[in-house]
């Protein structure tokens, strides 16, 4: 199964994409680390929408943090967290 994991650098979606290739599937991952942003209107847009018409699951672990750069980047901070 073709699974996308948003925020797979992360904690949660690093360990939930180890998980998902054991179990076989293929895992897309997205992060700000690994260079593909989930901004569908961004300038990865057409290759998220791209991504997404071949998955069958999405799995949004995405965030940003500490606090303190989400209060300062608000529009990007809610572009992730939608």
């Amino acid at each position: 199964m073709n699974i996308m994991v948003t925020g797979s650098a992360g904690f949660i979606g690093a360990h939930l994409s180890h998980t998902l290739r054991e179990r076989g599937d293929h895992v897309i991952e997205v992060d700000l680390k690994t260079g593909l942003d989930f901004n569908p209107s961004g300038k990865n847009g057409d290759t998220i929408r791209d991504l997404l018409h071949n998955c069958q699951q999405v799995y949004h672990t995405a965030w940003l943090m500490p606090i303190a750069f989400c209060e300062s980047n608000p529009t990007l901070a809610a572009q992730v967290a939608a």
